[in-house]
């Protein structure tokens, strides 16, 4: 179930992004990072911390963030859905 609710959080994430990026162009749902660290890059730390055990934290924070991360995308980027 944690598995599941992560994947439509980050399904629903991509459906916003496409949308907007169909209506304002490429890049339009960028975000910037800080410090030089965008925030894809936080998907290097995915095997490492696979090849660590840390499997079950790492459902537990994409159960939790990841539908913290499409509610703010659906804030964000709402004025694209109507």
């Amino acid at each position: 179930p944690l598995g599941i609710g992560a994947g439509l959080s980050v399904a629903l994430v991509l459906i916003l992004v496409v949308r907007a990026e169909n209506y304002d162009g490429v890049r339009a749902t960028e975000l910037r990072g800080i410090g030089g660290f965008d925030p894809d890059d936080a998907m290097l730390l995915i095997p490492i911390a696979m090849l660590v055990g840390w499997g079950t934290e790492l459902i537990l924070a994409a159960a939790i963030c990841a539908p913290l991360f499409s509610l703010f995308f659906y804030l964000k980027f709402r004025k694209y859905l109507f």
